[in-house]
């Protein structure tokens, strides 16, 4: 039985391999550093041909991709508060994933499909998701941003990713609590 991926004809997927090669890729992340990895080093600790990875996947970024995905896939902004957000935003950053983002965004800016996937895969429904959280969050408190909303999610974020990438502070709980507070700021009540 012959399957389509992604215009690759071949064999269908065995879920169990593609998790063990997906929880693999991350371990050799946290043990050598992203910019180490290769899909040589992947395919001999996952215990696969590099035919089997190459079959699936074009790059070990996409590999990688895939796996940090599978991790964040079970984030639901909607249904959380902004701090509950940035609190396990911050959780998974301060992780394996958050290495593993760091170097695919550093992989991204070089390859346009790379940056493309990470886009669309990741970085844009987080921040939607994050949006949505706001806009809905504004509404229970009868208020409105006192900028666009867009805005604060570009502050919420890029404070994250300004921490993430220089290493100056954490991203712990507090500093998610600071954020909040500076969420809370930028509402005012809407006239009744």
């Amino acid at each position: 039985m012959e399957a389509v991926r992604q215009g690759v004809v071949g064999r269908p997927r065995d879920e169990a391999i593609r998790r063990r090669i997906l929880k693999v890729a991350l371990e050799r992340v946290t043990s050598s550093g992203y910019m180490n990895v290769t899909v040589k080093d992947i395919a001999d600790q996952a215990k696969v041909g590099r035919q089997t990875i190459y079959r699936w996947w074009t790059t070990k970024a996409e590999v990688i991709l895939e796996a940090v995905l599978e991790n964040v896939a079970s984030l639901t902004p909607e249904e959380s508060s902004p701090e509950a957000f940035l609190k396990t935003t911050f959780k998974l950053a301060r992780g394996v994933e958050g290495e593993a983002v760091v170097g695919l965004m550093a992989d991204a800016q070089r390859d346009a499909k790379l940056h493309a996937q990470v886009k669309e895969k990741l970085t844009s429904p987080r921040r939607a998701g994050l949006k949505k959280l706001l806009e809905h969050y504004a509404a229970r408190q009868n208020s409105t941003f006192v900028i666009a909303v867009d805005d604060v999610v570009d502050i919420l974020l890029g404070a994250m990713w300004y921490r993430l990438l220089d290493k100056h502070g954490p991203l712990d709980d507090a500093f998610a609590e600071e954020l909040d507070y500076a969420i809370r700021r930028l509402l005012k009540k809407n006239p009744v």
